[in-house]
């Protein structure tokens, strides 16, 4: 069986070697999920636990496509019993905990089948649930659920019968060292991301033999030929940074790509300090996935012009501006999205007439063709591709891989811990 440290491929996990978990053991009432939050048989050997945020996108991902086969494949099979946890991250969603909330007292409500039609809808519909204030809030939930034929929880909401309860499952859960969603707990060692199920298969295929502790043990990595960092031009005008500093990233960027999403406003506002220190020049570029993002070429567009018309600060201001508002962006033909273009820049100050007439014109349309045609080049599938000092790392990584690749590139040490992550691969 191969290791879940090399399925998982974490650069942060090859870079410090992760020490083997020790398992802990929780049985009093409160380290036990509410019955409703619970699914499959209660005598089952194996314990699955589940630390989610309704409003996260890897939630969302594991919810939609990996959640269902395990259900039918692991917990309707009596093989694992399924125990879901609130972990609202308020820092990333504030307003997330309101429906961790509202699903508890749909749940009190109107047992397990209730609770878990209110988890799926909160994923499926993810969208409609991303609203600017409470109150807001509530009533889109009201009203979802009503649609739904679920029960009403104005009073429940209202009364905040449940929201000590929403605390206690991210208390267990800071306990258990839990800092991303979804986190998993099996047996007492956890692992976090929205892992593909055959992860969720070898390791309940170990935990049944009694493996699961070599699951979680890192193996070295064999002798490999050492990679040849790529040769990549930067792009001074997206770029922040002084262009002599020690390290250099390029990050090859989707506007409309969730992950893209989580690395603009979860990590990269923490490497601002790198930047600003002198330690990193960070360089961003174009690489919109016209296979799963039709229209994303034209933001980018869009955002070049604004750059040309009005310097690289704006075009950073519009860089934020489209993955603070995707959702808003998220329209299916172009006309509409032109519009949008044009209100949102309009509303942030960033609208020119020189914007207009490049976007209009299609003005850099070219360089964005060009900046893809790099990333073809360089092997490039997968957004968000970051290029650290020409290695490459892929994903929204959290923020201390970065700023162990970093340090390792400081030290001049970045080709040995490449060669240990090119090992571990296929």
């Amino acid at each position: 069986m191969k290791h879940l440290f090399l399925l998982i491929a974490f650069i942060i996990l090859v870079a410090c070697g992760a020490e083997q978990p020790v398992a802990v053991v929780c049985d009093t009432a409160a380290c036990q999920s509410a019955e409703f939050m619970t699914l499959g048989d209660p005598n089952a050997p194996i314990t699955l636990i589940e630390y989610t945020d309704y409003q996260c996108p890897f939630c969302e991902r594991h919810a939609l496509e990996t959640f269902p086969l395990i259900k039918s494949e692991l917990i309707d099979t009596g093989r694992i019993r399924y125990q879901l946890r609130d972990f609202p991250i308020d820092a990333l969603h504030p307003l997330a905990y309101r429906q961790h909330a509202a699903a508890r007292c749909v749940g009190a409500a109107g047992g397990t089948e209730a609770y878990w039609t209110a988890h799926d809808l909160f994923f499926a519909e993810k969208v409609r649930f991303a609203v600017a204030d409470l109150a807001a809030l509530d009533d889109v939930i009201l009203d979802a659920f009503a649609a739904a034929d679920l029960p009403n929880v104005s009073d429940c909401l209202t009364s905040g019968q449940f929201a000590a309860d929403v605390q206690a499952d991210f208390a267990l859960g800071l306990a258990a060292e839990v800092d991303a969603t979804p986190t998993f707990e099996i047996d007492g060692y956890t692992f976090s991301g929205a892992q593909p199920f055959r992860v969720f298969v070898q390791l309940v295929d170990a935990a049944e033999n009694g493996q699961l502790a070599d699951a979680f043990e890192p193996t070295p990595a064999p002798a490999v030929v050492a990679p040849t960092p790529a040769a990549i031009e930067p792009r001074p005008n997206t770029a922040l940074g002084d262009p002599n500093a020690p390290v250099t990233i390029i990050e090859y960027s989707d506007f409309q790509c969730p992950f893209c999403q989580r690395h603009a406003l979860e990590t990269f506002p923490q490497m601002q300090q790198m930047i600003d220190d002198g330690r990193l020049y960070y360089v961003y570029k174009d690489y919109p996935i016209a296979a799963l993002h039709p229209l994303a070429h034209r933001l980018h567009e869009a955002a070049l012009c604004v750059r040309d018309g009005l310097g690289t600060a704006a075009f950073w201001q519009t860089h934020d501006l489209f993955f603070v508002n995707a959702e808003t962006f998220a329209v299916e033909d172009v006309m509409a999205l032109g519009e949008v273009i044009s209100a949102e820049l309009t509303n942030a100050n960033l609208w020119t007439p020189d914007v207009q007439s490049c976007i209009d014109e299609r003005a850099t349309s070219a360089e964005v063709a060009a900046n893809i045609r790099e990333g073809e080049l360089l092997g490039i599938t997968d957004t968000p591709t970051f290029f650290v000092q020409g290695y490459p790392v892929v994903g929204a990584q959290p923020f201390t891989a970065f700023v162990y690749a970093v340090e390792l590139a400081e030290q001049g040490d970045l080709l040995e811990l490449f060669q240990q992550q090119q090992g571990d691969g296929e």
